[in-house]
């Protein structure tokens, strides 16, 4: 069995988040990489952006670090 990837895990936290239901991004970074920076937080940006691309019939906003599922 094939260990995930950093973007399937992350699509996998975005798709089990219940609507109204929130993560807070720079523990999701810390957790997935191991600390937070300028290249780290991009690339869960390109991440979560292509993430979103594959779950079209959830709506998702993110505001001052908090990723909340809001459809």
């Amino acid at each position: 069995m094939q260990k995930a990837t950093k973007p399937e895990i992350i699509q996998d936290k975005l798709d089990n988040l219940e609507l109204g239901s929130s993560i807070i991004k720079d523990s999701v970074i810390k957790q997935l990489y191991g600390h937070n920076d300028f290249f780290t937080s991009r690339s869960f940006d390109v991440h979560y952006c292509k993430a979103k691309k594959n779950l079209p019939n959830k709506v998702f906003k993110v505001k001052d670090g908090i990723i909340q599922r809001i459809k």
